[in-house]
C-alpha cells in the first residue's frame, strides 16, 4: 500500500477534528445517513477542542452545515412542537421543506441568513412565579 505524503495532520484538520484512516475505518449506522456520521464526528470534535482551549478560534465552519445536514435535523425535530413567531409548525414546513431548507443552506452559506427571534411564553409554576420559555421558529 501507497504511504500519504502527510505524516502530521495540518493546524486546520487538527482544529476541525479530521483524522487520517486506513481502508474504511470503523463503520456504524446508527439510522442516519451516511454524510450525518462524519459531520457529527467533526462537530463532535470541535466541541472538545474547544472546551480544552478557550482561546482558541475557529474560521470556515460553515462548510460543515449542508442540505444534508439541515434535513437530518429537521427529521430529528418533534413534530408536534409548538410553532415560532413565524407560526410555522412541522407540518407546514414539511411540505416544502427540500425547497425551504436549499434556500436555509444558501443563505447560510452566503451570509445572508438572519435568524428570526424565538417567541416567549410564560409557563405558570406551582408557587404562582413562572417559567419563560422560548420557541424558536423553524422558517429562517
Amino acid at each position: 500500500m501507497k504511504q500519504t505524503n502527510k505524516t502530521r495532520k495540518t493546524d486546520a484538520e487538527s482544529a476541525e477534528g479530521s483524522i487520517l484512516t486506513k481502508g474504511n475505518g470503523q463503520q456504524s449506522n446508527h439510522g442516519q445517513t451516511q454524510s450525518w456520521i462524519p459531520v457529527m464526528s467533526k462537530l463532535v470534535a470541535i466541541r472538545k477542542l474547544a472546551a480544552q482551549n478557550k482561546t482558541l478560534k475557529f474560521n470556515n465552519l460553515l462548510h460543515l452545515i449542508t442540505e444534508e445536514l439541515l434535513m437530518e435535523c429537521f427529521y430529528t425535530l418533534k413534530r408536534d412542537s409548538a410553532a415560532g413567531i413565524d407560526g410555522v409548525t412541522w407540518d407546514k414546513y414539511q411540505l416544502f421543506s427540500k425547497q425551504l431548507i436549499k434556500q436555509l443552506c444558501e443563505d447560510i452559506q452566503s451570509g445572508r441568513y438572519k435568524p428570526k427571534p424565538a417567541r416567549r411564553i410564560y409557563i405558570p409554576k406551582q408557587d404562582g412565579s413562572q417559567r419563560p420559555l422560548n420557541i424558536p421558529p423553524l422558517a429562517g
